[in-house]
């Protein structure tokens, strides 16, 4: 699921060619490096656009969909039991927040529960504001728990559906996937163009746009335009 099929990025990209001739702008595809070179990571293709070679990487957001859904998996585990510690003493309404390096295998599921649930509810104490992990294990980076109100005694993963603070850290997790996976990639480009496709849309095209003006000094500097296709067309996220 993570990986794409070719006929699926000729799609993609046929749809990105559409929205920018219906445009005005002519794209004219010259070859597909990835085919041709298979000793390096060559990009998807090589278009021609005003006289100029740019080259385009396709990149499917259903891989970090993959990645949500197994970190899901820890992160609601242990909210469940973070949740019974908190309200029997009746200690306020705390916030879980879980950072990773990458997706947890599923083996390794049950382990990383009850290592961050032990640790994190020692901190779980009245008149304490903020527990966190000190030495989390790979491939976790960090597990904090932050008191934000009196009431209800309960612990609430920032993965819950919170209107636009969930959307907002989804889109943020995203963009810095994608970039620790892609920044190198078409270095050999003086303009790059990167096409992302969703499945399964986690968030919108505005969306994607409002987390890319966030962390546009992290982009990497070739690349010039990011597209994003889902059910809805076509979204120039960033140009």
């Amino acid at each position: 699921m993570g990986r794409m099929a070719d006929d699926e990025e000729q799609m993609v990209l046929d749809a990105v060619l559409d929205y920018l001739s219906r445009a005005g702008q002519s794209v004219r595809v010259l070859r597909r490096p990835d085919r041709e070179d298979r000793i390096r990571r060559a990009v998807d293709f090589e278009v021609a656009v005003d006289g100029r070679k740019v080259g385009v990487e396709v990149a499917s957001a259903s891989a970090f969909i993959e990645d949500f859904q197994a970190i899901g998996r820890v992160e609601t585990a242990v909210e469940a039991d973070l949740n019974r510690f908190a309200k029997e003493p009746q200690l306020g309404q705390w916030v879980l927040r879980m950072r990773w390096f990458e997706r947890p295998r599923q083996r390794d599921t049950a382990r990383l529960k009850e290592r961050v649930t032990s640790e994190l509810r020692r901190g779980l104490l009245p008149g304490r504001d903020l527990a966190q992990m000190v030495d989390p294990p790979h491939p976790i980076k960090s597990a904090t728990l932050t008191r934000v109100g009196a009431g209800p005694h309960m612990v609430r993963g920032v993965s819950a559906p919170v209107p636009g603070w969930w959307v907002e850290g989804q889109v943020d997790d995203f963009i810095e996937w994608l970039i620790d996976r892609k920044a190198t990639q078409g270095a050999e480009y003086p303009e790059l163009w990167i096409v992302i496709f969703a499945r399964t849309p986690v968030f919108g095209g505005d969306d994607l746009q409002d987390g890319l003006e966030r962390r546009r000094e992290k982009v990497p500097a070739h690349w010039r335009r990011i597209f994003y296709v889902d059910g809805g067309g076509v979204t120039e996220a960033l140009t």
